[in-house]
């Protein structure tokens, strides 16, 4: 891997960790701004507010960074709660382990 993509990479972990940060205090406009332009056209900005009103990211870790034959892969796990009525089918806590 190039310093090229790492530094890349560092950005983008950057990035994630300041739009969980803008989340945990309610600066959705900060948090929205964090996200692709693609992203931004599937999901407009009061939908994403009313989305995250009750999110709280609770922890954000880098699992791992590795070169493959198309790119840099990067590996990511985050835990974050939400009030249940505001959940995918009714979750209150989005993790890859149970919460």
């Amino acid at each position: 891997m190039s310093s090229q993509p790492v530094d890349q990479v560092l950005l983008s972990l950057r990035h994630l960790g300041d739009s969980g940060d803008a989340i945990n205090s309610g600066d959705y406009a900060t948090a929205y701004s964090v996200l692709s332009p693609s992203e931004q056209d599937r999901v407009r900005f009061d939908e994403f507010a009313n989305g995250n009103q009750t999110s709280f990211l609770v922890t954000f870790d880098l699992d791992s960074v590795a070169a493959t034959a198309t790119g840099d892969r990067v590996e990511v796990r985050f835990t974050s709660v939400q009030r249940s009525s505001m959940g995918y089918h009714g979750q209150t806590c989005r993790s890859p382990a149970p919460c």
